[in-house]
């Protein structure tokens, strides 16, 4: 399934559909609020990844000019008059498959469901964030990465496998994180059992003498916690994954 993310903000002088040539001078796009639909426009099929998000903040596809306002309704038709518009409009056929979304922490969850339940759905299923395990740590002593994004050449399911496998780190990651000429001793124990929600482990490294823990919180997120430094710090390795198509995966990260 393909999805096309997008802003439906208008401009801040003269919201209206109108060619760039005639927009205000100055004039800035205002903070919409972020949709994602299906790739396709419901006349033809055509992407409307394709289009463009015109002055009004609509959807416009550029294959035969309809236009979508961001709940996924047909607001324009250019090839008829507003009363056959009213029609069309009364069919469901004729909208767009919008789907739930949420930001949090800076990333974008889209619930890939349009039924009349989806977004109670949505709104009721918690999204996976790093909590520091509960603790209340002031903001002015936690630092974020910033987020990075890649599609991946293999499956989200060999993806987790790989993130959640603390053996091959010194290894596949020589000279990034520890060495494959060391030595690999460590020890694990499961701190949370497997469960449909996830489960997590404590690894023991008696070369650094050191304890950092993974977790994995179904489907999407990896949690790895580590020490840094020899003042009490630790870092976060925040790592989330979805399949995009066959034998392929999205990743997002940071540290």
């Amino acid at each position: 399934m393909d999805i096309v993310i997008w802003n439906d903000g208008p401009i801040d002088v003269n919201p209206t559909f109108q060619s760039r040539k005639e927009r205000s001078k100055g004039a800035k796009k205002t903070d919409g609020q972020w949709r994602a639909f299906i790739d396709q426009c419901p006349h033809r099929k055509v992407p409307l990844s394709e289009g463009r998000i015109e002055d009004d903040g609509s959807l416009f596809c550029s294959y035969h000019g309809w236009r979508f306002n961001g709940d996924g309704q047909t607001v324009d038709i250019p090839q008829i008059e507003n009363s056959e518009l009213e029609k069309i409009r009364a069919n469901p056929k004729s909208n767009c498959n919008a789907f739930p979304v949420q930001i949090v922490d800076g990333v974008l969850w889209v619930w890939p469901d349009s039924s009349d339940d989806a977004k109670i759905e949505s709104a009721l299923s918690p999204i996976p964030i790093n909590n520091f395990e509960g603790e209340d740590i002031p903001q002015d002593r936690v630092w974020y990465g910033t987020w990075n994004f890649r599609e991946l050449p293999y499956g989200h399911d060999y993806f987790i496998e790989n993130v959640v496998d603390p053996a091959h780190v010194p290894i596949s990651h020589h000279n990034v994180v520890g060495s494959r000429y060391g030595d690999q001793s460590l020890k694990m124990d499961t701190k949370t059992s497997l469960t449909k929600d996830g489960f997590s482990i404590e690894v023991d490294n008696k070369v650094t003498n050191t304890k950092s823990t993974t977790a994995y919180t179904s489907p999407s997120q990896v949690l790895i916690r580590a020490p840094f430094g020899e003042e009490g710090a630790r870092q976060y390795l925040e790592l989330y994954s979805s399949p995009s198509r066959p034998g392929f995966s999205n990743h997002v990260g940071r540290m």
